[in-house]
């Protein structure tokens, strides 16, 4: 396997339509970017030099017209915010709450309040795709007053974002998180008391999902079929594949020891490891960028060997990564690593579990918190679920979804003491 990174898609060269105004289209990329021309203004307008915006459309000419539509409106905005031309209260009042603008200023504040805190900017770049991908809340409700906007608009909106999707259905998921940021914008307007109340924001019904697992069988064959692609590389000569399934399967191991998310392997180094070779030996691993906050993180005896053998293939340099540390590109890391353990699967035989659902990285943290109710003495889920990052709610309802009582039979039947009940006597 080619352990090389994916090339960037091609920038557009920006159109020049006079001094301030141009378009352009955002590099394209599988799930990623548009076909749509976009414009871009320089004017300062209340404060705000640059502007940007979706012409809607991938014929140039239209998008040419559109864009110097843009400009003029935003020309009739400043000279009205300067006091150049009249405006009447009425009509001042119904700028300052056109939604598209509300979006924008709302999405600055997020910006400013994140930081530099990577998992907040996330939230913003998240934020700005669901407001303005083509079926996003912008392009529904653009310059609607958001004092206008009710829970039939509301509705509307829903039909017009399925309508305009990629597949013609949206998952409950995402339609979920369409009217959080609605909310959010919405209660953005209210607290600058452009509007008296929030509407009733529609339930959307969602269907917990819990991601598949491995049962004990088919996690020891895929550490086997990691081995063995690995020794087949190593005859045919190919070191740089064989070091990636060794790699591969060192990263299995230490995510089923570890507990970790998919999201948060990527940025450790070797410094964030604290090797404990006491009576009950572990890792102690520091998550300074763990999905919820930082945490600290101590893996079951396996991570130790794990570990071992990484720093033996890649020294244990303080600021070293801890996996495919060649890569500088952390997201092209994670990409890499996708690849292999998603052929990995496809060698296996175990792309989908016994349902048919697709196994993906998150299989193995799914796998590591069942096994650990099935093999521990009565774990504490408290400090389960705390070292994992998450909350018993949330392993119960997405990680151990799937355990059945047949899984579990020693643990109903125990006691306190430890022995078999039915061997006493009255016992019924």
């Amino acid at each position: 396997m080619s352990a090389t990174a994916p090339s960037s898609p091609p920038k557009t060269e920006a159109i020049c339509l006079r001094r301030g105004l141009s378009l352009y289209k955002q590099p394209k990329s599988a799930g990623r970017g548009s076909p749509n021309w976009y414009a871009r203004a320089y004017l300062d307008v209340g404060g705000r030099k640059l502007h940007a915006k979706s012409t809607g459309t991938t014929d140039e000419n239209l998008a040419r017209q559109r864009a110097e539509e843009f400009r003029f409106d935003l020309e009739i905005q400043r000279r009205q915010l300067a006091g150049l031309l009249p405006v009447s209260a009425d009509a001042a009042g119904a700028i300052s709450r056109r939604f598209d603008r509300l979006a924008d200023e709302w999405l600055d504040l997020k910006k400013r309040e994140a930081g530099t805190e990577p998992r907040r900017l996330r939230g913003v770049k998240d934020a700005k795709q669901v407001l303005f991908a083509r079926n996003g809340l912008a392009r529904f409700f653009m310059k609607t007053d958001v004092a206008t906007i009710t829970t039939d608009k509301i509705n509307a909106f829903l039909a017009f974002a399925v309508e305009n999707s990629k597949h013609g259905r949206l998952a409950p998921g995402t339609q979920k998180r369409q009217l959080v940021v609605l909310r959010e914008v919405l209660t953005f307007a209210l607290d600058k008391r452009l509007i008296s109340s929030l509407p009733r924001i529609p339930k959307i019904k969602q269907k917990d999902n819990p991601r598949p697992s491995f049962s004990k069988e088919e996690y020891r064959r895929l550490l086997l079929t990691a081995y063995l692609l690995e020794r087949d590389a190593r005859q045919r000569g190919d070191r740089d594949e064989a070091e990636l399934w060794s790699e591969v399967r060192d990263f299995c191991e230490f995510m089923l020891a570890s507990f970790l998310r998919p999201s948060e392997w990527a940025d450790l180094r070797h410094s964030d490891v604290e090797r404990d070779l006491g009576p009950n030996p572990h890792l102690k691993i520091s998550l300074v960028k763990g999905k919820i906050k930082p945490r600290t993180a101590i893996t079951m005896p396996e991570g130790v060997r794990a570990h071992e053998r990484i720093v033996r293939r890649s020294g244990s340099d303080a600021g070293g990564r801890l996996f495919l540390s060649q890569y500088q590109n952390r997201d092209t890391a994670l990409q890499i690593m996708r690849q292999a353990f998603n052929r990995l699967l496809d060698e296996a035989g175990l792309t989908h579990d016994r349902f048919g659902k697709k196994r993906i990285i998150y299989s193995l943290r799914h796998s590591a918190l069942t096994f650990r109710i099935l093999d521990g003495d009565n774990v504490n889920l408290v400090a389960l679920a705390r070292n994992a990052g998450t909350s018993v709610a949330m392993l119960q309802r997405f990680y151990l979804n799937d355990l059945q009582p047949s899984m579990m039979i020693g643990n109903l039947q125990s006691h306190r003491d430890g022995s078999d009940r039915r061997s006493r006597p009255g016992s019924r």
